[in-house]
Formats: C-alpha cells, sequence, structure tokens
C-alpha cells in the first residue's frame, strides 16, 4: 500500500479533508475569542462606533446594544490580529478630560461618612430581615397560628367596608400637599401650599398648633418613628420638606423649627425617617445624620 508524503493530502478522502478544514476552523474561531478577551475596548459607546467606523464595519446592528457592540468590536480586533481598541483618529487626552465628557460614566470614592451609613443600614436591614423569616416560619409550621391570622385580617377587612366618615375640616387657605398620622394615632399633621403645616387633635379634630417658618409651599411631612410615644415632645418630633430645597425639623411644642437640613439645589418632595428614627431620606436620596444636624 502506498505510503503519503508529508504534504500531500492526496491520499486521504474528502469526507477526511472536510473534518479537518472544520477542525481547524473551530480552532481558528476558539483562538479569536481567546484573544478577544484579552483587548480592552472603550467603554464609551461613541468610541466603539467610531472605531468600528475605522475598521470599515457598520457602526450599529439592528437590536444592538451597546454591549453587543463592544463585543462585536472585540471580535473584529481579534479576527484581524490588532489590538488597538481606541480610535486611532482620537487625539490622546487626559482621564480627567474624558471623564468630564457629557454621558460619560464614572465613579468616584464617596465620602467615608457615606460608607459607615450603608454599612449600618444594611446591618439593621439583615437582622431584622433575619427576624421576619423565622417569624414566617414559625407562623407556617404552625397552621392554626395561620388560620387565627387570616380570621384576623377577614374581620379588619370587614371593619374597614364599614367605615364612615365622622368628621371634616378645612385644613387651610390653599390647597393641602399631604397629611401624616402620628405613631400612636393622637395627631394629624398637614402641610399646605400656604407654607404652614398644622398639628390637629384627633380628639376633638381641632388644631393644636400651626408650625411656620417655611418660605415656600410645604411638599411632604413625616413624623418621627417614636413621636407621641416615647419622644420628648420638645425634641424632634416632625420633618418636612418643600419647594424652597430646606428640609426642616420641629417639635410638638414650639413652632419655630428646631433645625434644618440643606444641600438640595431643586425642592424636595418627600421625606421619610427610618425605622430606627436615626436617619431621614429625602426623594432625591440625601441622607443626614439628624443628632449632627440638630447640633449645627
Amino acid at each position: 500500500c502506498a505510503m503519503a508524503s508529508g504534504g500531500d493530502d492526496s491520499a486521504f478522502s474528502d469526507a477526511t479533508l472536510t473534518a479537518r478544514e472544520k477542525h481547524k476552523e473551530i480552532l481558528t474561531r476558539m483562538e479569536q475569542k481567546w484573544r478577544a478577551r484579552e483587548i480592552a475596548v472603550p467603554t464609551n459607546d461613541k468610541l466603539v462606533m467610531l472605531r468600528l467606523r475605522e475598521l470599515g464595519e457598520p457602526v450599529m446592528l439592528f437590536g444592538e446594544d451597546p454591549g453587543e457592540r463592544r463585543d462585536r468590536l472585540r471580535d473584529v480586533l481579534a479576527r484581524i490580529g490588532s489590538d488597538q481598541g481606541m480610535p486611532t483618529s482620537m487625539k490622546p487626552e487626559k482621564k480627567e478630560e474624558r471623564a468630564t465628557e457629557e454621558g460619560d460614566l464614572f465613579y468616584t470614592d464617596g465620602p467615608e461618612g457615606l460608607r459607615k451609613v450603608r454599612q449600618w443600614l444594611a446591618y439593621h436591614t439583615l437582622k431584622h430581615a433575619q427576624k421576619r423569616v423565622l417569624e414566617s416560619q414559625r407562623l407556617h409550621e404552625n397552621e392554626p397560628a395561620q388560620e387565627q391570622r387570616d380570621k384576623e385580617a377577614a374581620a379588619l377587612w370587614d371593619g374597614v367596608k364599614r367605615w364612615t366618615n365622622i368628621s371634616s375640616q378645612v385644613g387651610d387657605e390653599r390647597s393641602l400637599s399631604g397629611c401624616a398620622l402620628s405613631p400612636d394615632a393622637s395627631i394629624v399633621a398637614t402641610s399646605s401650599w400656604t407654607g404652614t403645616t398644622k398639628l390637629w387633635s384627633m380628639t376633638t379634630f381641632e388644631p393644636l398648633i400651626s408650625l411656620t417658618g417655611s418660605q415656600d409651599r410645604v411638599l411632604g411631612l413625616a413624623f418621627h418613628p417614636l413621636s407621641c410615644i416615647s419622644q420628648e415632645s420638645a425634641s424632634l418630633n416632625l420633618a418636612t420638606c418643600g419647594a424652597d430645597n430646606v428640609i426642616r425639623l420641629w417639635s410638638l411644642e414650639n413652632s419655630n423649627p428646631i433645625g434644618s437640613l440643606q444641600g438640595h439645589t431643586d425642592r424636595v418632595n418627600r421625606v421619610a425617617f427610618h425605622p430606627c428614627g436615626k436617619l431621614l431620606a429625602s426623594t432625591r436620596l440625601l441622607f443626614c445624620n439628624i443628632r449632627n444636624a440638630l447640633h449645627v
């Protein structure tokens, strides 16, 4: 039988030659994918499209998102054997200058205080979430207790359907922007576009005190979680926010604020206390240390 020379493929069948070609193509594609993963391409989508245009490739395909476009650029560069991901026509710039371009996403180190607050929030949330999970598991294991809770919920819903209005009161000269009930349900607070916040007795439905000091419309308010329970009336019991970009802190005894929090550049629409009462959040996600604010 005849032996094929080292570089002669004439002795192989067509099927064998076809299989060898497919195997070679697979190895080539795998090598290109491996090289593509090592190529650094810009995260700015505009720069990615500019580099694709330089390479003579379509800058955008139908249904393609920025992440897929970066992957396509890597594949093209790997195919041609280049590792130049940045556009060659672009003048080199300093990193700080590129980071300030409009629409360019960049990250900076946050303040140490913010890191500590986030750590504390995570610890507090996980701790209480664990309690809720354990309580839920205990209730599901005890079917009679769960049935009793279902009956109580059904009875509460039946009672709600029979609720009716027993009193109404004119809150202010202009539109009311919000209201909040104290944790013990003894006081209701209303905010108004006149810039005044009023506290009302839930027993007599008469005003107790008017909180003034806001320079513009009051848009939101919130009671401290321990207000009217264990919080002293002269301490922080209520927070309000408004169109003058300021968050104000109030007691239940004085018509003037006992403190204020500033930092917003636009109106503040809502405020809310953390259940622990130590943190106050506004709609622009500015967390403020209340204890420090009262000493300022």
